[in-house]
């Protein structure tokens, strides 16, 4: 499995674990991103989301930009998988 693939299957785990919780439009890549950089935001806050050792943080080793596009197609593909 390539690293990319590797960030696809936990992007589509979070997707899976707490999309439907998280409401609807409230979760984009740039959010995904800053969760798994470890960024907290006022609706996505680190106090909450760093307890969540599984994603937090979980990939520092890939870019932010490049995490972001695979969190943004991910979510778009299960949008369509979905509809």
């Amino acid at each position: 499995m390539t690293w990319e693939q590797s960030v696809r299957v936990t992007v589509r785990e979070f997707l899976h674990l707490y999309g439907q919780n998280l409401g609807r439009g409230q979760v984009t890549g740039r959010v995904v991103a800053n969760i798994f950089h470890g960024i907290g935001s006022p609706n996505f806050p680190a106090t909450a989301w760093s307890r969540v050792h599984r994603f937090w943080r979980a990939c520092l080793d890939v870019d932010w930009p490049t995490l972001q596009r695979i969190a943004t197609n991910e979510l778009i593909a299960a949008h369509f998988a979905f509809s």
